[in-house]
């Protein structure tokens, strides 16, 4: 507990100089092993301290996720993820838009692109951003979308699956507006990642508007599997991508 305070009092900078110094070998492990001393620490606090300690864990992590040198070590930009469609064909379908940056990178890289959120919130925001002619903005739900079958040549999930209880109904729906072939990239954070993540949406009034899904990288590996044609998982400090394709035999 007592060495909680002390990582929360000091300052955000010293907060990112120690993480940059573990991951200085660039090794997926010791960013992993932060995380989980972290965790540990957070859950051992005492239940009276955990709301005020929870508050200012999530301030931290999002002011580091923030800096622009601990995205280019550690983050997948969605630029990044934007070309790995370019030769996709198009329309994409942008699952669980947020702010609607994810999609203003696809429509930016030449494709039309279809983004879709239950939050009116989240539409209203991703429209009044991406003023672009190839993007459109539906509010939907993710586990029934407003689509015909193989509607779409590429999907897109960043960053949203983990604000599903069950995220795996969505990965059926996905399959469904796919065309034969067509490609399905997700990116999510890794488990330890998330677990902190899970803490503070459990116990912090801030994430109480969006639920955090207790699935694990390797249960949504399998689900792919049975699912789609896996091309490639990538893993990152904090992040894992999932690139695959939906079987032909699916028409």
């Amino acid at each position: 507990m007592e060495r909680l305070r002390e990582m929360i009092n000091i300052s955000f900078l010293q907060l990112e100089q120690i993480l940059f110094q573990e991951l200085r070998k660039e090794f997926c492990e010791s960013f992993s092993a932060l995380l989980e001393r972290l965790d540990d620490q957070i859950h051992a606090a005492c239940d009276k301290n955990r709301y005020e300690v929870l508050e200012k864990v999530s301030r931290g992590v999002e002011t580091l996720v923030g800096t622009v040198r601990f995205r280019r070590r550690c983050y997948l930009d969605r630029a990044e993820v934007a070309r790995l469609l370019h030769t996709c064909g198009t329309p994409v379908l942008d699952v669980g838009i947020g702010s609607g940056e994810m999609a203003e990178a696809i429509a930016l890289d030449g494709h039309e692109v279809v983004g879709i959120d239950k939050s009116s919130k989240a539409i209203a925001i991703a429209r009044a951003r991406v003023q672009l002619p190839n993007a459109k903005f539906i509010q939907a739900d993710a586990t029934n979308l407003p689509f015909e079958e193989c509607s779409f040549a590429a999907a897109v999930c960043y960053l949203s699956l983990h604000h599903f209880r069950d995220p795996f109904p969505v990965l059926d729906e996905v399959l469904r507006v796919l065309r034969a072939g067509g490609t399905f990239i997700i990116v999510e954070y890794q488990d330890l990642l998330r677990r902190l993540l899970y803490a503070i949406d459990a116990c912090s009034t801030r994430f109480q508007a969006h639920p955090m899904g207790g699935f694990s990288i390797s249960s949504l590996l399998v689900e792919i599997y049975r699912r789609f044609d896996v091309q490639k998982v990538v893993h990152y400090p904090m992040l894992v991508m999932l690139v695959s394709k939906k079987p032909a035999c699916c028409l």
